[in-house]
């Protein structure tokens, strides 16, 4: 992991309902302002990279934009090979 997954990670989770982890969408420029990336672009590629390894789950949906551009992804935080769903029902743990 590198140091600007993690600082993206983290900031997801400021953003992210305290209790549940679910209701993340923070702009992708807001994230670029406030970890001093120079583009975007940082932020697409880190945020790719954690769905990748399973720390952030893309709900397929996005919350509407006033402005001329898209609306922002909502995700939901989340752990690599958690046993249970993020409704909180159990699920069995099942290894190789």
């Amino acid at each position: 992991m590198t140091g600007s997954n993690l600082t993206v990670g983290l900031l997801m989770a400021e953003y992210a309902d305290y209790f549940t982890g679910m209701d993340c969408f923070p702009a992708q420029k807001t994230l670029a302002g406030e970890l001093g990336f120079t583009t975007s672009r940082q932020v697409r590629t880190c945020l790719r990279w954690l769905e990748a390894v399973g720390w952030l789950h893309d709900t397929g949906t996005t919350v509407e934009s006033d402005g001329p551009h898209r609306g922002s992804k909502i995700y939901w935080l989340t752990v690599p090979d958690c046993p249970h769903r993020h409704d909180g029902s159990a699920l069995p743990v099942v290894r190789d």
